[in-house]
């Protein structure tokens, strides 16, 4: 299953333990500033309490989850 399945299947209320146990494959751990940002700035959004990545440009096979401000934001901490 592919990753927009999986969020068409959260999105659609089918989910059960297969599901969550697939969707780890694709979690990652984010600091919680880190994590109020992307949500803030649209870039995460919750599905049924389940934290989903919209911008896909922020995540890269290589080198994993990243932060690029937009242009005019950024995040100083």
């Amino acid at each position: 299953m592919e990753g927009e399945e999986l969020v068409s299947q959260l999105r659609n209320g089918f989910y059960d333990k297969t599901l969550f146990r697939v969707l780890g494959r694709y979690g990652v751990n984010v600091f919680e500033p880190h994590y109020r940002d992307f949500v803030r700035l649209g870039d995460v959004e919750l599905i049924n309490g389940i934290a989903v990545l919209n911008n896909r440009n922020l995540y890269h096979e290589d080198t994993g989850l990243e932060f690029q401000a937009e242009e005019g934001i950024a995040i100083f901490c």
